[in-house]
C-alpha cells in the first residue's frame, strides 16, 4: 500500500466510524482466506462492515478517540467488524466466530472496551426488536384481559337469550 493511499484510508475510516458505532476486533491467525471471505459475506448480509486492518493504521484511526484503548487488542493479523448495534454486532460475530473459528480478541460499544468474554456474553441478550416486542406484548395485556372480559359477559348474554327464546318456542 502506498503512503498517500495509507492515508486516505485512514482519514475515509476515522469519518466512517460514528461515535456511537460498536466493534468487535478478530485475531486472523491460522485463519485461510475462502473463511475470511465467508466471513466477510455473512457480515455484508446483515449490514455490518467487515474489514481486515492493518494495527498500525487502524491504530491511527482510533487515536484520540474513546475508542482508542482499543488499540490495546491488536495484535497479529486483525478485522474489524463495525455495526452501530452492539448487541446484533455480537451475535453475528459468535456466529462467525463458531463456523470459522474466529478469534474474538474484544470489543469497544457504550464508551468502554469489551474483553471477548465480554462480547460473548452480549451475544447472549435479546435483541432490541424482541425487547420492544416483550414490552408491547405486555402493556397490550390488560387490554386483551379487558376486552375477553367485556366479550364474554356479552357471550353469556347472548346465549341466555337464545336459551329464553327456545324455551319460549317450545311451550
Amino acid at each position: 500500500m502506498k503512503k498517500d493511499d495509507k492515508i486516505s484510508w485512514v482519514e475515509r475510516w476515522k469519518n466512517d466510524l460514528g461515535t456511537d458505532d460498536s466493534v468487535v476486533l478478530f485475531n486472523l491467525q491460522g485463519i485461510n482466506a475462502n473463511n475470511i471471505a465467508k466471513a466477510r459475506k455473512e457480515f455484508k448480509n446483515e449490514g455490518i462492515r467487515f474489514s481486515v486492518v492493518r494495527n498500525l493504521l487502524f491504530k491511527r484511526v482510533i487515536s484520540n478517540t474513546p475508542m482508542e484503548k482499543a488499540g490495546e487488542l491488536l495484535k497479529g493479523p486483525n478485522a474489524i467488524g463495525i455495526y452501530e448495534d452492539p448487541v446484533k454486532l455480537a451475535k453475528v460475530s459468535c456466529a462467525v466466530k463458531k463456523n470459522y473459528k474466529f478469534i474474538i480478541n474484544g470489543g469497544y460499544a457504550n464508551g468502554n472496551i469489551m474483553s471477548a468474554e465480554d462480547v460473548i456474553a452480549t451475544s447472549k441478550i435479546l435483541s432490541r426488536e424482541a425487547l420492544l416486542g416483550m414490552v408491547l406484548s405486555t402493556m397490550n395485556a390488560p387490554v386483551r384481559g379487558f376486552v375477553s372480559t367485556l366479550s364474554a359477559v356479552l357471550r353469556s348474554l347472548v346465549y341466555t337469550i337464545e336459551a329464553i327464546k327456545d324455551k319460549k318456542e317450545n311451550n
